[in-house]
């Protein structure tokens, strides 16, 4: 059975200044959402709006299910982590992927396809700027109907990092379940990072080194970001499992610590770190 692609009906609020939503229908499997947007200026000068425009008139996107947020992020940021994944932005147009394309195998490529069957309340919610001048949006969803499919989910799940300053940082709070593929520190005020499982490097990494390795594997650090890759090979089974195994070498364990340290430099200031993490079973995750 083929992908399909269609418009989704009854988007509301699409108003400056409000938060427009649209109910997703729960009988298939969603690989994400083309949003479509243009504005007073755009369609006065027949073009597209411009990114910038884009990105200036919409603020945070949200997917959700049951009332839990599974994808954070602003349109900015989801422009940003698009360009890594190497998906140009278009005119007019964002992209939401839940099925990255461009990875090494197609079962790689699926794993971020949510099942939605029987899940209730799937939203997707678009913060619209007050400053937005006749907004106006339509979103088609690419899906299919296979309900024996599930690989699992890759949540964005989004924080800031308040007031930073130069120097050490350590950030010992993330969740340790599931697997992360990729954590996206949005600054480029950073000269080292270092992830650790249980006091153990498993990631050290300076800017240049960063970008050497992504080079390697055909993505690009975009201005003004630090990404720290797991799976940047394109193979979501590289991603940094927050499992060990036990004395017996054959037991999966929980880890017992996971951090995060970064080396801020100078002119730091507060911004947001977006992580993927991949989780096996989202109907339990969003009960």
């Amino acid at each position: 059975m083929s992908r399909f692609t269609n418009p989704v009906s009854g988007v509301n609020g699409v108003v400056a200044g409000a938060t427009a939503t649209v109910a997703v229908q729960n009988n298939r499997r969603i690989h994400g959402f083309l949003i479509s947007y243009s504005n007073t200026a755009s369609r006065t000068a027949v073009r597209n709006a411009t990114q910038a425009e884009i990105e200036a008139d919409i603020g945070e996107i949200r997917f959700l299910a049951n009332g839990k947020p599974l994808r954070r992020s602003s349109a900015a940021e989801l422009n940003i982590i698009n360009n890594l994944n190497g998906v140009a932005p278009r005119a007019g147009q964002l992209l939401m992927q839940f099925s990255t394309s461009k990875t090494r195998t197609p079962d790689g490529e699926e794993w971020g396809a949510f099942t939605a069957f029987g899940i209730p309340g799937i939203t997707l919610e678009i913060d619209i700027a007050a400053a937005a001048a006749g907004p106006q949006l339509s979103i088609d969803c690419e899906y299919d109907f296979y309900p024996d499919r599930n690989k699992g989910f890759i949540l964005w799940e989004k924080r800031s990092i308040v007031n930073p300053t130069a120097g050490d940082y350590d950030l010992n709070d993330l969740t340790k379940n599931g697997a992360y593929s990729r954590i996206h520190l949005m600054t480029d005020k950073i000269s080292r990072v270092r992830a650790q499982i249980d006091d153990s490097d498993v990631h050290d990494r300076t800017p240049d080194k960063i970008a050497a390795w992504l080079a390697k594997h055909g993505m690009t650090v975009q201005a003004g970001t630090t990404p720290v890759v797991f799976d940047y090979t394109q193979q979501r089974s590289d991603a940094l499992d927050m499992t060990r195994k036990a004395s017996d070498g054959k037991t999966d364990v929980p880890v017992n610590s996971f951090n995060l340290k970064i080396t801020h430099t100078a002119g730091v200031a507060s911004y947001y770190l977006i992580s993927e993490r991949l989780i096996g079973n989202v109907a339990a995750y969003v009960v």
